[in-house]
């Protein structure tokens, strides 16, 4: 295998319905470069191991891919993944999403050759349901053309399969990331550390918002909960960011919450998930926004007497 300039790196774990699409949507990729494809496949209980073997026989001078002997969790397998990535870009990817533009890869390598400062370059993304189908939505909406530290720690703007990292910027990722229920936030925050994040406004992307997904099936208080986690261990590692962390939350205390109520509000566009659903909308409402101001709360005081 020649020695690549972009990584692809997808984790997967019981994507059976997905991770053949995400798979073929990087084959189609267009480039003037040699890509390679790295699969972190995590023992998955169902067809997903097979899909990817078959794809790697086809493709084997292309794809690596990496089988877990036992399930290490979606954290691990995500760090065993990207720290096997050979390139000098690292281009992220999840086994449920795809994306949807051929010449995404070869678009945001020119972005970061032209701008050797940018740590990362990310791209809208198009959400869409379990079967493909739009949900109308687009995330982000509206970016700046970079992003700093205390603008992307503030609300974060990216989603996973979007990003390319500079690979000499964020070599390797530290160890409490085993820890955390999210990696895509900090991953950014880190890269935002070493140089702005670039946008590139275009969608390129499809995230898939469905029942089996970690971040989307899982409950509000959960949710909540994992993004404290998130910015104390950051915080904890990355004492000088305090400050514009905590400024950044204190500057507008509505946008510092707004990526959580984008999150969970999404929830509704599934209709099974309306179904199921036991109490009223009027209630439910009343409690998203009580469980927000507490976590909001909770993590301003947390920042303000960390030391």
């Amino acid at each position: 295998m020649s020695v690549p300039k972009v990584s692809v790196c997808i984790i997967t774990y019981n994507h059976e319905r997905y991770i053949r699409q995400a798979i073929e949507s990087v084959l189609r990729q267009k480039t003037s470069f040699p890509i390679e494809i790295v699969i972190g496949e995590d023992c998955s209980t169902d067809k997903t191991r097979s899909i990817v073997e078959e794809a790697q026989k086809q493709e084997s001078e292309r794809i690596k891919l990496l089988k877990r002997d036992a399930n290490v969790g979606m954290m691990r397998n995500f760090l065993e993944t990207y720290h096997a990535c050979r390139g000098d870009f690292i281009a992220l990817l999840e086994g449920d999403d795809y994306w949807t533009d051929p010449g995404k890869l070869q678009r945001q390598v020119e972005l970061l050759e032209s701008h050797p400062n940018w740590s990362l370059c990310f791209h809208s993304a198009d959400y869409v349901d379990g079967k493909g189908r739009s949900l109308g939505y687009r995330h982000p909406q509206s970016c700046n053309e970079t992003l700093d530290v205390g603008e992307i720690a503030k609300r974060n703007y990216v989603q996973t399969c979007s990003v390319m990292v500079r690979r000499s910027m964020l070599p390797q990722l530290p160890d409490y990331f085993l820890d955390l229920k999210l990696g895509d936030w900090p991953l950014c925050i880190l890269a935002a550390k070493q140089g702005p994040l670039g946008y590139c406004d275009a969608p390129m992307a499809a995230y898939r918002v469905h029942d089996g997904g970690v971040w989307t099936s899982g409950a509000n208080d959960v949710k909540i909960a994992a993004v404290i986690d998130m910015y104390l261990r950051v915080l904890r590692d990355n004492p000088d960011l305090h400050e514009e962390i905590r400024d950044a939350i204190a500057s507008d205390r509505q946008e510092a919450i707004a990526w959580l109520q984008e999150s969970l509000e999404l929830q509704t566009k599934s209709w099974t998930w309306r179904v199921g659903s036991m109490v009223t909308w009027p209630a439910r409402a009343l409690h998203k926004r009580i469980a927000l101001w507490f976590a909001l709360a909770a993590i301003w005081y947390r920042f303000t007497s960390f030391d």
